[in-house]
């Protein structure tokens, strides 16, 4: 499913862009957030910006939101977390 593979990228970016430290303080804020529309990711980068450059990568863009969603998503459950 490209959404994953776009989501894996996305990931793999967004590690490029943080320190150690700041991965595992986003994680963990990530992991005690409760609201569902906030991502720590935002507190150190443009992580929309990163997000478009891995859509970008598989051809796609900021108009394909069921794409972009379903990948920040399945990003967000696998990396972002810490788990």
């Amino acid at each position: 499913m490209i959404e994953f593979d776009i989501g894996d990228k996305f990931a793999e970016l967004l590690r490029e862009q943080l320190t150690a430290a700041e991965w595992e303080t986003m994680c963990a804020d990530n992991r005690t957030e409760t609201d569902n529309n906030i991502c720590h990711s935002h507190d150190y980068c443009d992580a929309n910006m990163i997000m478009l450059n891995a859509m970008d990568e598989f051809g796609l863009s900021e108009n394909d939101t069921d794409v972009w969603t379903t990948a920040w998503d399945y990003a967000s459950i696998k990396y972002l977390c810490g788990e």
